[in-house]
């Protein structure tokens, strides 16, 4: 496949398509050949009852049948090759556009996981689309003209029935188009459903149950009734395509037997129109069978460009490569979400490698959407940040940054595939290192399969407190420049506190810069700077000692004696 440059990656299902127009043409040039020899029937039929009839030449049967093998075979082959083209052509697409969903995962954050989820569904939709017979149907009718010049050749009489023929499948293949474009009938019980499941205050009330119980049942009986006329009126275009076809088809081998004993036609042309017409008539006839996943396919390619649309290439951002490394924000306004009110307004501040900072405040104060632009995962509206995420490592293999995020959720596999992000060649040793530096390798021994153990949604659940930890230890694998840990301390004890005060010394000791979103005061002893937010305003930046003195938010984090070794 065409490897896309990462620096330009494509964000467009149109620049998709514009980048596999090569691969387009090949399939109309293969088309072309199929098409052609698809006229060797009704020619071998012509021959067969025009000339070897009448000779009575064996030795003529023969010919024009080696010959009429030869040339299907070789159509067999173009056809063959144009369908492996038509599905690699659907491949490089979704290899395309998934290089670019890829590249929005990071950006989209949890209230637009459900819109890119659906994208993906869309896009494998598409994929399935382009391998589909009714996209090679598609292909073949332009071609139809020259079926119907065919059967011109033979007598224009024939030629007026199949246009007849295809106008009466016009019809039907409309109407099954226009029922299907009502994707949302039936679905509005199902949609009334989903809301009062995800809000079942109303589900505990016995009375309450009763009643929206009913309302779900008239809901649903309507959606039925709704649903039923639309599969109605589908089955009814179909069947009457479908009868027209079989009218069509033998009135024509009437007319060319009338034509015959009128001196008009040769006895081999009825044969001829016969495969002549019924090829004419097979592809408007597929593609209308298959209206409503086509028009399924149209709207996925609608809802996958507003989503590109959505997610779109990264903005021009202020984040860029700093002098030296550490975290330098100055006057950096952040909005979480296209449309939603700044999180962040004009924060300032400085941090050098080696120091540690806590961000605190209420809930809703803009914690976890300053810990996410320091990760580069959320555009810059204002300002400048300069981070140590994005600095230059020369002669170092190091990661960057490590992330703990506020809602962990940690992909299916093995632990070990987990802690070091699914990296090709299984480094056990510094697997085993950030397990120890989390305070997580006990815990892990302890279990049957030990770093080997599957987690997930299909494996058993493990304890809060060692998922949490096993997220801790995928943080600071690989000894990231910047560590950032939004509610490190969720699901923690006393233990996992103190493995939590270790590994921020450690990570500090190694030069690292560690941020902290919390709202735990005990944390607020671990760390060098306390940086205090409310309402998405800084409101006061400094050391523990200093800074929460005198502060609207001292009683709530009344720093802790600091524990020795701790940064």
């Amino acid at each position: 496949m065409t490897k896309i440059d990462a620096r330009f990656p494509i964000f467009r299902p149109t620049t998709a398509l514009q980048a596999r127009l090569p691969l387009f043409g090949a399939l109309f040039v293969f088309g072309a050949f199929v098409n052609l020899l698809l006229l060797t029937g009704p020619l071998f039929a012509l021959q067969v009852y025009d000339r070897v009839l009448n000779s009575r030449s064996v030795e003529t049967l023969v010919a024009l049948g080696g010959l009429m093998v030869f040339l299907f075979l070789v159509m067999g082959i173009l056809d063959h090759a144009r369908k492996r083209i038509a599905a690699r052509i659907g491949e490089h697409l979704t290899d395309d556009l998934s290089y670019a969903l890829e590249q929005a995962a990071g950006r989209v954050g949890p209230a637009g996981a459900d819109g890119l989820a659906n994208a993906i569904d869309d896009l494998e939709l598409w994929r399935r689309f382009f391998a589909s017979p009714v996209f090679i149907a598609m292909l073949d009718m332009p071609w139809l003209p020259v079926f119907l010049l065919a059967i011109a050749l033979l007598h224009p009489a024939l030629a007026g029935l199949a246009l007849i023929g295809l106008g009466l499948f016009l019809l039907p293949a409309l109407a099954t188009y226009l029922s299907a474009g009502n994707q949302g009938i039936g679905q509005t019980a199902n949609a009334w459903t989903g809301a009062l499941l995800r809000d079942q205050a109303y589900l505990q009330v016995a009375d309450d149950r009763r009643t929206c119980l009913a309302q779900w049942r008239r809901r649903n009986r309507s959606d039925r009734a709704l649903a039923l006329r639309r599969d109605d009126r589908i089955s009814f275009a179909m069947s009457t395509a479908h009868t027209m076809r079989a009218i069509v088809q033998s009135a024509a081998v009437g007319l060319a037997a009338y034509l015959v004993l009128d001196a008009q036609l040769t006895p081999g042309a009825i044969i001829a129109t016969t495969v002549l017409l019924a090829r004419a008539l097979s592809t408007p006839d597929l593609i209308a069978q298959n209206m409503a996943q086509l028009q399924a396919f149209r709207a996925a390619w609608r809802r996958l460009d507003k989503a590109f649309t959505e997610f779109g290439p990264p903005k021009a951002n202020s984040v860029h490569l700093p002098e030296n490394p550490g975290i330098a924000a100055n006057r950096v306004t952040v909005f979480p979400a296209p449309g939603a009110s700044a999180a962040i307004r004009m924060a300032t501040f400085r941090l050098s490698p080696g120091q540690s900072l806590a961000i605190i405040g209420p809930s809703g104060a803009g914690k976890s959407t300053l810990a996410r632009a320091l990760c580069a995962l959320l555009p810059i509206a204002g300002g400048s940040l300069t981070t140590s995420a994005f600095s230059a490592l020369p002669n170092r293999e190091r990661r960057r940054m490590g992330y703990l995020p506020q809602q962990l959720r940690l992909p299916p596999g093995t632990i070990a595939d987990v802690i070091c992000g699914f990296a090709d060649n299984d480094p056990r040793a510094d697997v085993v290192r950030s397990a120890i530096g989390a305070g997580a390798h006990d815990r892990i021994m302890e279990l049957p399969d030990g770093y080997d153990t599957i987690i997930g949604p299909a494996a058993n659940p493990l304890p809060g407190s060692l998922i949490q930890q096993i997220g801790l230890a995928r943080a600071i694998y690989g000894d990231p420049e910047l560590v950032v840990l939004d509610e490190p301390a969720n699901n923690l004890d006393a233990t996992g506190m103190e493995a939590l005060a270790e590994l921020i010394s450690e990570r500090t000791a190694l030069g690292a810069v560690v941020v902290l979103c919390t709202q735990r005061p005990a944390l607020v002893s671990f760390v060098d700077m306390v940086l205090v937010l409310d309402d998405g305003c800084l409101r006061s930046f400094g050391p523990p000692e200093r800074d929460l003195r005198g502060s609207d938010l001292a009683q709530a984090f009344t720093p802790e004696p600091r524990k020795s070794g701790a940064s």
